[in-house]
């Protein structure tokens, strides 16, 4: 964890940056993920503690809790942390018709904030079962449903002219402009192997 120096404020008041990083037991494999969170959402954490000494606090989502265990020195934070999936948050997806996720996919629906309040928003503007590669991937990019609700009734994903299976990558084409979509992707792709 290290400050921001206010670079990052978010809704919910100041923010750090948090960067996690995990590395397979055989150390073939390795993952990174940087983001700003705020510090309200670090439970058990205090702008004081923050400065030094060891510290304990947890990041609770709607997927699972992230705990985290470690020391600051001048203000800069690093540990270890571990991940509990919510079995509630699992059962929940099984029964809005998807299959049962592995703990990495949870984890990373739990580090992007991905709730089923989320899911079931976008499910009412027309985007029902997006996989879940995809909901990982949209807040990342921007991709909310207040984004969605922003949007010209026009071009809205819901509109009846609108395939469900097309509607989610409208919705990422609207929100990263540029970005070429899958099929195009997939076609380029074949084209030049």
């Amino acid at each position: 964890i290290e400050p921001t120096n206010g670079k990052h404020e978010t809704a919910r008041g100041p923010a750090v940056q948090l960067t996690l990083q995990m590395r397979s037991p055989n150390g073939r494999s390795h993952w990174n993920s940087s983001s700003p969170i705020a510090l309200s959402d670090l439970r058990g954490l205090t702008a004081d503690q923050m400065r030094d000494g060891p510290v304990q606090f947890q990041v609770v989502r709607d997927a699972g809790t992230l705990s985290m265990d470690g020391s600051f020195r001048k203000g800069t934070g690093a540990g270890h942390f571990s991940f509990a999936p919510s079995t509630e948050y699992v059962s929940a997806l099984q029964g809005m018709g998807y299959a049962s996720p592995g703990v990495e996919t949870v984890f990373s629906l739990a580090l992007h904030d991905v709730s089923r309040g989320f899911i079931r928003e976008l499910a009412a503007l027309g985007y029902d079962k997006v996989p879940l590669v995809q909901l990982i991937a949209f807040p990342i990019h921007g991709v909310s449903p207040e984004f969605d609700r922003g949007l010209d009734a026009t071009t809205h994903g819901d509109a009846p002219d609108v395939r469900p299976e097309d509607a989610v990558e409208q919705l990422q084409r609207r929100a990263l402009p540029g970005a070429i979509p899958t099929d195009q992707r997939q076609r380029f792709a074949a084209a030049h192997k």
